[in-house]
Parts: structure tokens; C-alpha cells; sequence
């Protein structure tokens, strides 16, 4: 594993990791919270740092990295948290910034950035506490969206903090107020909010993670259970957690693997629904290695060859195993294996499976 080292210049700079990104050419890039951006080179271990330089503007404009992109000319968007974007040409190793200072360049609305999300048009999406903006490369153009309270089409709120294509080509944007469905022809978002009078509406308007099954029905996760866009009969379903069996409402993180949707909680470990029942659930179990190493599940990856990762919020890293059973990373008997931190926030596969 790799880790910040106050002796060693060349090891991972300080801080949580937030992002991780491998660019076309195969370079690992590693987003913290503190230290600013690192190339990494697996192989070795060693690391590059790209940090936050005050007196210079050809530096990262914010040292807290949220989330990593890469366009279609090969550079990286990077999202940062009180910095705006910053955009960095690689192969010149060359800074370029967008925040909300910098009128004269573009004003994103706020330099708090959540999310950054390239489109299958190659289009780039930033979500910001301050709205929705698209760069758009074939004009060379920005675009922002903002709360229009004279529009009930425009965006539903100027906090956007996750963004989702569907196959289709359907940009869905998740607030703190419901989620925003762009449609490219009209430029428009036609909003589905928390409504205590609509029974069929959102079971909660904060949204946290969304996942698309093989027929085009999107499965999206909230604070407080989980709704279905049916895509043949184009409504939004509200499902009944007690219905459902869900382990805890507070859903984190989704993912698809075949017929079973995965849905990972904030303290009820996960649960596998298939035909709109939990058919398993996976806690912690102190008195066996086996099980799943925390309940607080951040995110759910499926990997290229079909396994299923769990990232935990105090636990570390699970793969599954199959029969209920998980083997956890770090081993805690294993003293060189042992992670930094169990908090674990992302994972990544890279082009050669690891």
C-alpha cells in the first residue's frame, strides 16, 4: 500500500485520499485532501506531488481535490474544494484555473466544487455549490445553470453534488433539493423533488448514488430509501423500505451485479435486492472474520471481472467472496498489510486488473 512518509519526498503527499483517476496513457492519479495531487507510479511506489502554490498561478489552485476527469485532448479537470477547477495539461505540465474570482475566465458561481463528470459527448459537467456548469469543447463555451424561481424548468437547487449518465444519454444531476433530469434538445430540467402529498415522488430530495439496469431503469439511492425511474412507463417509483427489507433507509452507494442491485448503508452494511426484495444483508460480525469489516458502506464497486468491492467508512476495503462470505483488506493479522486509515472513500481498477 502506499502512504504519506515525512522522510521519504517521493511518497505519497499528506492527507485523505479523496479521488482516483487513470488517465488514456495508464497514469494513476491520486487526489487528497490536503496534499494536493500526486502521480503515482505503482511499480515503485513513488510519487510525483502537484501542490497549491500562492504565489504562482501555474499551480493547483486548492490543495482539498474532490474529484478528477479527463477530457478528450488528454487533460485533467480537477475539482477541488474551495479552489474553483483547476486544468492541467500533462505532457506540459501547464495550470490552467476556473473559479468564481476569475470573471474575466468564466465564473462557475461558486469555487466550492463537488464534482467534476465527462458526458459521452465528451462534454465536461461541474457540480458546484453555486449550480450546474457544462463546457462544451466542439464551441469552446461554458454554460451555467442556476435556481430560476420563474422557471419550474430550470435546476431544482445550486448545490449539485453527484451527476450520472444513463445509456441513453440522460445527464441526471443529484441536489440537496431532488434530482434534475437534462434534456439536451430543450436545454431544460424537469425536477422530481420530496413531496408529502405525492405518494409515487422521492422518498427524499438529497441524493446520494444512482444505478442503471440492463432494461434502462434507473435505480437512485437517498437519505432516506430508494426510488425507480421506469423507464418503459417514464414515471418515478417510491419504494416502501419496510417493503422492501432494507437494513437502513440512509443509502450510500449502488451498484448492479446481473439481476441483483446492491445498495450499500450508512450503518445497516449492505443489502442485495433482486425482484424489489433484499433477498441477503451483510453485517459485521465481531466474532467472524468472514463478514463484512464495518456496516458503513461508502461505495460499491463492480470490477471488470465481476467481483463486487466494498469500500467502508471505518473498515477498509471487502471483497465478496460469494455464500455471504468477504475477505477484508487490510488482514489485521498481516502487520505490512495494514492500512493508514480504514476509512476507505474510493476505488479504482486499473487497465491491468489491479
Amino acid at each position: 500500500y502506499y502512504q504519506h512518509d515525512i522522510t521519504d519526498g517521493n511518497s505519497l503527499s499528506r492527507g485523505r485520499v479523496r479521488a482516483l483517476h487513470q488517465s488514456s496513457d495508464g497514469t494513476i492519479w491520486v487526489g487528497t485532501e490536503l496534499g494536493g495531487l500526486n502521480k503515482l507510479d505503482p511499480q515503485t511506489g513513488r510519487a510525483i506531488h502537484f501542490a497549491h502554490d500562492p504565489n504562482s498561478l501555474n499551480s493547483l489552485s486548492d490543495n482539498y481535490v474532490r474529484s478528477i476527469a479527463e477530457d478528450d485532448d488528454g487533460r485533467l479537470w480537477i475539482a477541488t474544494f474551495n479552489g474553483g477547477v483547476s486544468i492541467f495539461y500533462p505532457k506540459a505540465e501547464v495550470w490552467e484555473r476556473i473559479n468564481s474570482s476569475q470573471s474575466e475566465v468564466y465564473d462557475l458561481g461558486s469555487n466550492r466544487v463537488r464534482t467534476v463528470f465527462k458526458d459521452q459527448s465528451g462534454d465536461i459537467w461541474l457540480g458546484t455549490d453555486g449550480g450546474l456548469n457544462l463546457w462544451r469543447p466542439t464551441t469552446k463555451d461554458f454554460l451555467h445553470y442556476v435556481v430560476d424561481l420563474t422557471n419550474v424548468r430550470s435546476i431544482s437547487d445550486n448545490t449539485v453534488f453527484s451527476i450520472f449518465q444513463d445509456k441513453g444519454g440522460v445527464i441526471w444531476v443529484g441536489t440537496f433539493n431532488g434530482i434534475n433530469k437534462w434534456n439536451a434538445t430543450v436545454e431544460t430540467f424537469p425536477h422530481f423533488k420530496q413531496q408529502s402529498t405525492n405518494p409515487t415522488g422521492l422518498t427524499s430530495s438529497s441524493i446520494s448514488s444512482f444505478a442503471e439496469v440492463s432494461n434502462g431503469d434507473v435505480w437512485i439511492g437517498t437519505f432516506a430509501g430508494l426510488n425507480r425511474w421506469d423507464e418503459s412507463e417514464a414515471k418515478l417509483e417510491a419504494l416502501s423500505s419496510d417493503m422492501l427489507g432494507l437494513s437502513d433507509t440512509r443509502v450510500m452507494s449502488l451498484a448492479i451485479q446481473g439481476k441483483a442491485l446492491w445498495a450499500g448503508t450508512m450503518s445497516g452494511g449492505v443489502n442485495i435486492i433482486e425482484n424489489d426484495l433484499v433477498v441477503a444483508t451483510h453485517t459485521t460480525d465481531p466474532h467472524d472474520a468472514n463478514s463484512i469489516s464495518s456496516n458503513a458502506v461508502s461505495r460499491i464497486y463492480n470490477d471488470s471481472r465481476g467481483q463486487i468491492w466494498l469500500t467502508t467508512y471505518g473498515g477498509g476495503v471487502n471483497k465478496y467472496l460469494g455464500d455471504g462470505k468477504f475477505k477484508r483488506y487490510p488482514d489485521v493479522t498481516n502487520p505490512y498489510g495494514a492500512f493508514s486509515d480504514l476509512r476507505a472513500l474510493d476505488i479504482l481498477e486499473a487497465g491491468d486488473g489491479t
